[in-house]
């Protein structure tokens, strides 16, 4: 189980740094392409900050469940 949980973290913090930081890029280049036309969003993933923020906050609410539970 505890392998499971570590996968599915990496697999998170990979979607929240890398790939949604790869689709802002892309969308500053199609809206270069066409400035006139509906703008996409280019600020969409999060800084190092904000995922290390949330990895501290699962860590904290995982173990206070524990101890509840």
């Amino acid at each position: 189980m505890f392998g499971l949980g570590t996968a599915i973290t990496f697999i998170v913090i990979l979607d929240a740094s890398g790939l949604r930081r790869y689709v802002g890029h892309h969308a500053r280049l199609i809206n270069g392409l066409n400035p006139e036309g509906k703008r996409l969003r280019e600020s969409v993933g999060h800084n190092a900050v904000e995922i290390m923020g949330g990895l501290v906050l699962g860590a904290l609410l995982g173990y206070a469940m524990s101890v509840v539970g």
